[in-house]
Formats: structure tokens, C-alpha cells, sequence
């Protein structure tokens, strides 16, 4: 499972934070093959 740090410079909207990570994951998804269930997400 590859690791994914996103960082950002300024506030989005918790759409777009949802959008934007769906969006790495799926790229990863198609990339390395992970399965789809394949999601861990943290918090700082």
C-alpha cells in the first residue's frame, strides 16, 4: 500500500477535501492496482 501525505496551503470546504481525496485515491487505485477498500485515513 503506497503512503500519501496531501498537504495544503489553504482551507477548502469539507466537499472539496472529500473530492480531492477521492481523487488520490482512486489515481492510486488505477497506478498500483490497490483495492478499492484499501483506505486509511488520518487527521492532524
Amino acid at each position: 500500500m503506497p503512503s500519501v501525505l496531501i498537504e495544503v496551503r489553504r482551507q477548502y470546504t469539507q466537499e472539496q477535501e472529500i473530492a480531492l481525496i477521492e481523487a488520490v485515491h482512486m489515481a492510486l487505485r488505477d497506478a498500483f492496482k490497490i483495492m478499492p477498500c484499501d483506505k486509511k485515513m488520518r487527521s492532524d
